[in-house]
């Protein structure tokens, strides 16, 4: 899927994403791998909500070494309920920048 709907201020609920890297490295704008293996534990695998470039972040209850997200509710096998701070800033790419609060990707 190439970036469709390009929007740097978009709010978007997360979705689960099928296939942690697609071949052409975008999916659908807010969609995260549920990590129910733990194959790539400690980090959140999502698509920029404003284009859709996938990405990852590292995140945990204790915030670890940046750069690095802190969960403050939630759980990264579910992150349909993952609240994350600070604000994620996706850089590389379209620019959003905004928070995952409650499973929402919510536009600063």
């Amino acid at each position: 899927m190439t970036p469709t709907g390009l929007d740097p201020k978009r709010t978007v609920p997360v979705s689960e994403l099928a296939d942690p890297w697609p071949d052409d490295g975008y999916a659908q704008p807010g969609a995260c791998y549920a990590d129910h293996d733990c194959t790539y534990q400690g980090h959140l695998l999502f698509a920029c909500p404003g284009c859709g470039r996938v990405g990852s972040i590292r995140a945990g209850e204790q915030k670890p070494p940046s750069p690095s997200w802190q969960i403050v509710s939630g759980s990264l096998r579910e992150p349909m309920t993952l609240t994350l701070i600070p604000s994620i800033h996706c850089i590389g790419c379209c620019g959003w920048h905004g928070f995952l609060t409650n499973g929402v990707f919510v536009s600063c």
